[in-house]
């Protein structure tokens, strides 16, 4: 997968990627989370970058979902994999958006 070109991360880049994130922008959101995810542009924060994904994911855009479906598989991010027990949880790498990845239930 070819990794789409971030906003510039200059102070300025991540301060207008930021705004337009807590205004919903899910682009943005999951920009926020590669940011924070590699470091770029912010201190590297694998919570931070769990949580910006989810805004992402929860408004399906499936870069985020795949993204966060991963961390959930790696126990990234403080995402660990949940037992049969754990009811309710959906699994963002079984949405419509990402089928046919990895059907693992996660929770973090």
């Amino acid at each position: 997968m070819t990794r789409r070109p971030l906003p510039v991360a200059t102070a300025a880049g991540v301060a207008a990627t930021r705004q337009r994130a807590e205004q919903g922008d899910a682009k943005a959101q999951a920009d926020l989370g590669v940011m924070y995810a590699t470091g770029e542009g912010v201190p590297r924060d694998l919570v931070e970058a769990v949580a910006w994904y989810r805004q992402a994911a929860d408004q399906g855009w499936a870069e985020a979902q795949n993204a966060l479906g991963s961390m959930y598989a790696t126990g990234r991010g403080g995402c660990r994999t949940a037992g049969p027990s754990e009811l309710g949880l959906t699994t963002w790498h079984s949405r419509p958006e990402t089928m046919g990845r990895v059907r693992v239930r996660h929770v973090c």
